[in-house]
């Protein structure tokens, strides 16, 4: 991750000191950012996937409405990260909410931010055009050639040592074969032609063999 950058774009969209309540410095944001990234107990989530994510956003970046909110969402869609929760990344959009603070002047950005980061669920169609490239952005390592989709399976399995094989390989089922049911994975012309081929290749496999993830 680039400290530099993060904390460039912060203050690009909250410039220090320009509301009653300015947002937290950004040496600070940065902090918390690297902090919860840095977990011992994780191994997908990771500063590698922020800056994989960051390394797909940048070629699309000019095609977003508002790219510095997407990005920013880019940056906090993992921050929480709690193995037994069903509700990480709700709990990541309320953490940037409090980094942010409550000055009016912010609360547009925090509801774009917000609804941002709750896209990447995956639960339900994105809210808005950039909301679908946050989406494809977060799962394109799907489409990741097959070894390195396999090392990023296995990091996402460490992350769940509570879970027996069974559970865990019941879990990745449901939510592959949610995906493969679509029309198609990936929303954006960009990532679907880019990704969409292998990511099917990949799914499959792995369903195909589903003691290849066992402990």
């Amino acid at each position: 991750m680039d400290q530099k950058r993060f904390t460039d774009l912060w203050n690009s969209v909250f410039t220090p000191d320009s509301a009653p309540h300015p947002a937290t410095p950004a040496d600070i944001a940065w902090a918390k950012i690297e902090y919860f990234y840095t977990l011992k107990a994780r191994f997908y989530h990771t500063p590698q996937h922020i800056s994989f994510c960051l390394t797909q956003f940048d070629p699309v970046a000019s095609l977003l409405d508002n790219p510095e909110l997407a990005e920013l969402a880019l940056w906090f869609h993992d921050i929480i990260y709690i193995m037994t929760s069903d509700s990480n990344e709700l709990k990541s959009a309320i953490f940037f909410a409090n980094l942010v603070g409550a000055d009016p002047e912010h609360q547009r950005i925090v509801s774009i931010v917000r609804q941002l980061i709750l896209d990447t669920t995956h639960n339900t169609l994105p809210s808005s055009h950039d909301g679908e490239y946050l989406a494809d952005i977060d799962i394109s390592s799907l489409g990741r050639p097959w070894n390195e989709f396999m090392q990023d399976s296995i990091n996402v399995r460490k992350e769940s040592p509570h879970l027996s094989d069974h559970d865990f390989n019941m879990g990745q089922k449901s939510f592959f074969e949610r995906l493969l049911a679509k029309p198609r994975i990936f929303y954006t012309h960009s990532f679907y032609d880019r990704f969409e081929e292998q990511t099917r290749s990949n799914l499959l496999t792995l369903l195909d063999n589903p003691g290849i993830l066992e402990k």
